[in-house]
Protein backbone atom coordinates (compact mmCIF):
# COMPACT_ATOMS: atom_id res chain seq x y z
CA UNK A 1 0.00 0.00 0.00
CA UNK A 2 0.92 3.75 -0.39
CA UNK A 3 0.63 6.75 2.05
CA UNK A 4 0.59 10.03 1.94
CA UNK A 5 0.16 13.59 3.54
CA UNK A 6 -0.35 16.93 2.40
CA UNK A 7 -0.20 18.26 6.40
CA UNK A 8 1.66 16.92 8.98
CA UNK A 9 3.58 17.78 11.87
CA UNK A 10 7.05 18.46 13.31
CA UNK A 11 7.07 20.09 17.01
CA UNK A 12 3.62 22.06 15.52
CA UNK A 13 5.13 23.03 12.75
CA UNK A 14 4.87 21.86 9.27
CA UNK A 15 7.27 18.58 8.84
CA UNK A 16 10.87 20.57 6.86
CA UNK A 17 12.28 19.63 4.32
CA UNK A 18 15.18 16.58 4.88
CA UNK A 19 12.73 15.17 7.85
CA UNK A 20 12.67 11.56 7.36
CA UNK A 21 9.70 9.40 7.81
CA UNK A 22 9.78 6.01 8.58
CA UNK A 23 6.96 3.17 8.61
CA UNK A 24 7.34 -0.26 10.37
CA UNK A 25 5.45 -3.54 10.85
CA UNK A 26 4.67 -4.62 13.96
CA UNK A 27 7.84 -7.36 13.99
CA UNK A 28 10.08 -3.49 13.92
CA UNK A 29 10.55 -4.07 10.05
CA UNK A 30 11.12 -1.17 7.90
CA UNK A 31 8.08 -1.16 5.78
CA UNK A 32 8.73 2.63 3.87
CA UNK A 33 10.98 5.31 4.20
CA UNK A 34 10.60 9.04 3.00
CA UNK A 35 12.82 12.00 2.83
CA UNK A 36 10.21 14.97 2.71
CA UNK A 37 11.17 17.56 -0.16
CA UNK A 38 8.00 19.69 0.58
CA UNK A 39 7.19 21.61 3.97
CA UNK A 40 4.83 19.64 5.65
CA UNK A 41 3.91 17.11 2.76
CA UNK A 42 5.47 13.19 2.86
CA UNK A 43 4.64 10.81 -0.18
CA UNK A 44 3.76 8.83 -2.25
CA UNK A 45 5.59 6.53 0.12
CA UNK A 46 5.09 2.81 -1.07
CA UNK A 47 4.89 0.09 2.83
CA UNK A 48 6.06 -2.85 1.52
CA UNK A 49 4.36 -6.08 2.11
CA UNK A 50 6.24 -9.35 3.17
CA UNK A 51 7.72 -12.02 0.83
CA UNK A 52 5.97 -15.10 1.53
CA UNK A 53 8.65 -17.29 0.04
CA UNK A 54 11.03 -16.21 2.10
CA UNK A 55 11.55 -16.84 5.60
CA UNK A 56 12.84 -13.15 6.23
CA UNK A 57 10.82 -10.78 7.36
CA UNK A 58 10.96 -7.41 4.79
CA UNK A 59 7.63 -6.38 5.30
CA UNK A 60 4.15 -5.95 6.80
CA UNK A 61 1.12 -8.88 6.34
CA UNK A 62 -2.52 -7.67 5.35
CA UNK A 63 -3.99 -6.47 8.83
CA UNK A 64 -0.88 -5.79 10.32
CA UNK A 65 -0.75 -2.33 12.25
CA UNK A 66 1.65 0.01 10.70
CA UNK A 67 3.89 2.42 13.25
CA UNK A 68 5.15 5.75 12.22
CA UNK A 69 8.60 7.42 13.05
CA UNK A 70 9.54 10.89 12.39
CA UNK A 71 13.42 11.46 12.49
CA UNK A 72 13.43 8.89 15.11
CA UNK A 73 10.41 9.92 17.12
CA UNK A 74 7.23 7.62 17.31
CA UNK A 75 4.46 10.03 15.77
CA UNK A 76 0.45 9.72 16.54
CA UNK A 77 -1.24 9.86 13.17
CA UNK A 78 -4.40 10.64 11.96
CA UNK A 79 -6.79 8.19 11.65
CA UNK A 80 -4.68 6.70 14.86
CA UNK A 81 -4.23 3.25 13.60
CA UNK A 82 -2.91 2.45 10.19
CA UNK A 83 -3.68 -1.21 8.74
CA UNK A 84 -1.47 -2.61 5.94
CA UNK A 85 -4.15 -3.64 3.49
CA UNK A 86 -1.99 -4.59 -0.14
CA UNK A 87 -0.17 -3.69 -3.04
CA UNK A 88 -1.88 -0.58 -4.56
CA UNK A 89 -4.28 0.98 -2.30
CA UNK A 90 -3.84 4.66 -1.29
CA UNK A 91 -4.54 6.01 2.02
CA UNK A 92 -4.04 9.65 3.76
CA UNK A 93 -2.12 9.41 6.95
CA UNK A 94 -1.84 12.97 8.41
CA UNK A 95 1.18 12.50 11.35
CA UNK A 96 2.45 14.62 14.34
CA UNK A 97 5.46 14.30 16.34
CA UNK A 98 7.65 15.83 18.57
CA UNK A 99 11.76 16.36 18.79
CA UNK A 100 13.35 15.24 21.93
CA UNK A 101 13.06 17.83 25.05
CA UNK A 102 16.47 19.64 24.23
CA UNK A 103 16.74 18.78 20.09
CA UNK A 104 17.13 21.61 18.40
CA UNK A 105 13.80 22.13 15.74
CA UNK A 106 15.85 22.05 12.51
CA UNK A 107 18.61 19.17 13.30
CA UNK A 108 19.17 19.08 9.73
CA UNK A 109 20.67 22.59 9.48
CA UNK A 110 22.19 22.04 12.32
CA UNK A 111 23.73 18.84 11.45
CA UNK A 112 24.55 20.63 7.97
CA UNK A 113 26.27 23.26 9.98
CA UNK A 114 28.49 20.74 12.36
CA UNK A 115 29.72 18.89 8.64
CA UNK A 116 30.62 22.82 7.51
CA UNK A 117 32.67 23.67 10.44
CA UNK A 118 34.78 20.02 10.14
CA UNK A 119 35.25 20.51 6.32
CA UNK A 120 36.42 23.74 6.80
CA UNK A 121 39.28 22.59 9.88
CA UNK A 122 40.64 20.02 7.30
CA UNK A 123 41.47 23.06 4.28
CA UNK A 124 42.71 25.90 7.29
CA UNK A 125 46.25 26.11 7.83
Amino acid sequence: MNVYSPSSLLDEEPLPPGTVVEAFDPQGALCGRFVVAQAGKYGLMPLYGDDPSSPLDEGALPGDTITFWVNGNRAASTPARVHWTTYGDVQRVDLYASSPAGASQNWFAAAMSQIGRSLRSLFTP
